[in-house]
C-alpha cells in the first residue's frame, strides 16, 4: 500500500455559507502516478467519505499524525463521481478558517492525501479506505505546502488557538465567574421568597394559635354551662352552690366536688334532724338567724 497526494483545483464557494465545492480527483497523469476512471470511480466515494478532514499542507507529526490545529474543515458529505472521470465534493469550513480560506483560496489548491496501490506501469489501481485519507490545502499543484499556507496557519493560530489546558482553566472561571453572578443576581429575590415563606407560616401559626384559643374558650363555656346546669340539679344548699360556681368558673372539675357537697348535705340534715327533731329541720336549715351553721358553709356558731 502506497501513500498518494495529487493537486487538483481551487476550492470555489457554494450558495451556503461556510461551504466550498472542489474537484478532488481527476483522470489522467498526476505527479503521483496515472489515475484510472476506474479507479476513481470505484474506490473515491468510499475513500473519501462525509467528516473526512482538511488540513494544511500534507505536513505530518512525528507520529505520523497531522496536527488538529492544521485542520480548516471536513468533507460535508461523501465524495461523489460526476461521471466524467472526476472526484467531486463539498467542504464544510470551521467557523474559526471561514474568513482565511476565503482570502487564500484563490492562491492554493486543495491535494488529496490517500492510502492505494498502483502497478509497474503507474497505474493507480487502487484507492484504499483509511483514516488518514483528506484533502488538504497547498499553494503549488503537485508540491507540499509552502510559505503563503503558512501564513494562513499561522494567522488562525494567533487569533483562535489556545492550548487546551489554557482554554479548560479560562472556561472554568468563566463558569465560575458566571455562576457568582447568577447566584448574586438572584440572592434579592431568594431572600425576599425567604421572607414570604417566613410571613406566611407566622400568620398561618397566629391562624391556628386563635382558633386553638377560640376553641379552648368554647370548650370551657360549654364546660361551665354543664357545670352550672349539674350544680343547680344537685338541690344544694346555698352556700354550697355558691362555692361550687366558683369553682366551675376557675375551671375545675365540679363532678366530685358536687358528690362531696352531696354527702356533707346528707350528714348536716341527719345531725340537725337528730338534735332539734323533724318540726324544726326546715326552719333551721332555711332561716337565717338559725342556732346551727353547717360546718364548712359560711361560719361557725
Amino acid at each position: 500500500m502506497k501513500l498518494f497526494s495529487e493537486s487538483t483545483s481551487v476550492p470555489v464557494k457554494t450558495g451556503t455559507p461556510g461551504r466550498w465545492s472542489a474537484v478532488f480527483l481527476t483522470e489522467g497523469a498526476g505527479s503521483s502516478g496515472n489515475w484510472l476512471r476506474e479507479t476513481i470511480e470505484r474506490d473515491g466515494p468510499a475513500a473519501l467519505p462525509k467528516g473526512s478532514r482538511c488540513f494544511v499542507t500534507h505536513n505530518r507529526l512525528e507520529n505520523g499524525e497531522p496536527d488538529p490545529f492544521r485542520m480548516w474543515g471536513v468533507l460535508a458529505e461523501d465524495a461523489q463521481y460526476d461521471g466524467n472521470g472526476n472526484l467531486v465534493g463539498e467542504i464544510d469550513i470551521l467557523p474559526s478558517w471561514v474568513d482565511r480560506v476565503e482570502e487564500v483560496a484563490p492562491h492554493t489548491a486543495l491535494s488529496v492525501y490517500l492510502m492505494g496501490e498502483s502497478d509497474e506501469n503507474g497505474d493507480i489501481t487502487r484507492i484504499h479506505q483509511d483514516i488518514q485519507n483528506g484533502v488538504d490545502m497547498v499553494v503549488h499543484p503537485g508540491r507540499s505546502g509552502s510559505a503563503l499556507v503558512e501564513k494562513l496557519y499561522e494567522s488562525a493560530t494567533s487569533h483562535s488557538e489556545t492550548p487546551p489546558g489554557a482554554r479548560l482553566g479560562d472556561n472554568k472561571k468563566e463558569n465560575k465567574l458566571e455562576k457568582e453572578e447568577f447566584e448574586a443576581a438572584l440572592k434579592p429575590l431568594a431572600d425576599a421568597v425567604a421572607a414570604l415563606v417566613s410571613e406566611k407560616k407566622a400568620a398561618e401559626a397566629a391562624d391556628a394559635q386563635v382558633k386553638a384559643d377560640q376553641s379552648a374558650v368554647s370548650s370551657a363555656v360549654e364546660s361551665f354551662e354543664a357545670a352550672i346546669v349539674a350544680i343547680e340539679a344537685a338541690d344544694l344548699l346555698a352556700p354550697q352552690v355558691e362555692s361550687l360556681r366558683a369553682a366551675a368558673k376557675s375551671g375545675q372539675d365540679v363532678a366530685p366536688l358536687i358528690e362531696s357537697a352531696k354527702a356533707v348535705k346528707d350528714a348536716a340534715v341527719k345531725a340537725v334532724t337528730e338534735a332539734a327533731g323533724d318540726e324544726g329541720v326546715g326552719r333551721i336549715l332555711g332561716e337565717s338567724g338559725t342556732d346551727y351553721v353547717l360546718s364548712g358553709f359560711g361560719g361557725g356558731k
